[in-house]
């Protein structure tokens, strides 16, 4: 049934409006120049974003979700045609002026196919009196419910928007444990977290949950707890993007992505044409592209073959078969390890588990289990 379920919704919708993993990380770890040759899972686009400003020679982004695909198509028709107040409007507070006139005159005609079919139903998410991008989609729709519940429990939603002004991280911790936990952790937010409809709704299958049950020992709301309430006592919220746009609603100019700040805009637009987008799996990508490629970066994926070892077998091997000797590899999981790599693929990759733990410990988003680096033998 969960499986079924998750199947449904990520055919049919846009699941993530915003990368969920730190990019900052990322960059420190695969250390991106200019040569390198990048293949990535799309996600919302982001990322492939940021890592453009490290002056790469392009970026294969790959999806099969066709939906996730078509938004970083619209962002970067964005890039090319809007300035950047526009583009900050229409990507930083989720919402834009004539937003079906912006859409049909300005980004429409640069679009795929399977882009306009994707933004000729959806360019709403946009509307000025609406709900804005991030409270849209399917995680969009997890974030709203989650504010609907700030906005309804009176004090609740004055702490959080006072957390955010907090400077000091002890202070931001001793507020969270006194007046931001008991408020939060009802048994009803217990119980939603348990249930199969929210885990798809955020993106998460069942092999994803089941590899955070098998590693943390706990069940997956306190799983989800403990990682929460590790973000809001270590890391500073103050230019915490990821927490702080599903708070809001939006992203603030002093608090938002790299690729939303005006000093990068002219270099994005001049790079943007260096994306590549694909709507097909990472496997059948690789068998059709043969590279070689400097970079590979998996997301959270391979918890998500690990129901299927011939999948996950498959990718390996083409990761393998596509690589530059010295290639870099990250990905993450929702387990505190991950033991699925092929052996086959073990003996051609050195992992870096020193300088994966030490970055992981300062990833703003926090709550995946563990974080993994590893290069390609020559």
């Amino acid at each position: 049934m969960q499986r079924w379920l998750f199947n449904q919704v990520h055919k049919r919708h846009l699941i993530y409006n915003q990368c969920w993993e730190d990019p900052v990380i990322d960059r420190e770890a695969l250390k991106i120049v200019p040569g390198d040759r990048i293949v990535m899972i799309t996600s919302a686009g982001c990322n492939a974003l940021d890592y453009l400003l490290s002056d790469p020679d392009w970026i294969d982004c790959v999806d099969l979700n066709p939906h996730q695909t078509a938004l970083l198509e619209l962002k970067l028709a964005a890039l090319k045609t809007l300035s950047y107040a526009e583009f900050f409007e229409m990507f930083g507070t989720g919402r834009i002026q004539d937003h079906q006139e912006v859409y049909r005159r300005r980004l429409r005609p640069l679009l795929s196919c399977g882009g306009r079919r994707t933004w000729d139903s959806r360019i709403r998410y946009f509307d000025p009196a609406g709900r804005g991008l991030y409270f849209h989609g399917s995680s969009g729709f997890v974030a709203r419910a989650f504010a609907w519940y700030i906005d309804h429990r009176a004090p609740l939603r004055a702490e959080i928007d006072h957390m955010q002004t907090i400077r000091d991280v002890e202070e931001q911790a001793a507020f969270y444990h006194s007046r931001i936990a008991p408020q939060l952790w009802t048994p009803a937010v217990r119980w939603l977290l348990r249930r199969h409809v929210s885990m798809a709704l955020l993106g998460v299958p069942e092999a994803q949950v089941k590899q955070i049950r098998s590693t943390a020992r706990q069940d997956l709301s306190a799983f989800i707890r403990s990682r929460v309430d590790r973000v809001f006592t270590t890391i500073p919220i103050a230019d915490n993007y990821f927490w702080r746009v599903y708070m809001n609603g939006r992203y603030s100019p002093e608090c938002c992505p790299n690729y939303l700040k005006e000093e990068n805009f002219e270099r994005l637009r001049e790079r943007c044409s260096r994306i590549r987008l694909h709507s097909m799996s990472l496997a059948d990508f690789l068998a059709q592209n043969r590279g070689p490629f400097s970079v590979y970066v998996l997301l959270d994926h391979m918890d998500w073959l690990t129901n299927s070892k011939k999948l996950l077998y498959r990718e390996w091997r083409r990761i393998l078969e596509t690589a530059r000797p010295g290639a870099r590899i990250i990905y993450r999981s929702g387990g505190a390890s991950f033991d699925h790599v092929p052996a086959f693929a073990r003996r051609r990759i050195e992992y870096r588990p020193d300088i994966a733990g030490a970055l992981h410990e300062r990833d703003r988003v926090g709550t995946y289990g563990s974080f993994h680096l590893a290069w390609v033998r020559a």
